[in-house]
């Protein structure tokens, strides 16, 4: 993150360049979700490949707090 300030009569000499105190980590990508081929596929297929493709998703991912912490 980058920090400054800016006014009509002055400005900040010079950026504060500053990092959250909890890291942040990005979710997995979830893959795109199966589109239904009526012409080549039975709606059985179908169901068999969405289930294939919910049980790939990624668990999401539990972001704790380091340090002290009310809870």
């Amino acid at each position: 993150h980058v920090a400054a300030w800016v006014t009509w009569f002055d400005k900040a000499k010079k950026l504060e360049f500053y990092n959250d105190e909890e890291e942040h980590e990005e979710q997995p990508p979830m893959p795109t979700k199966p589109r239904r081929r009526p012409t080549t596929e039975t709606p059985e297929e179908y169901k068999a490949r969405l289930t294939d493709w919910e049980a790939q998703k990624p668990h999401k991912v539990d972001v704790k707090p380091q340090g002290n912490s009310m809870t």
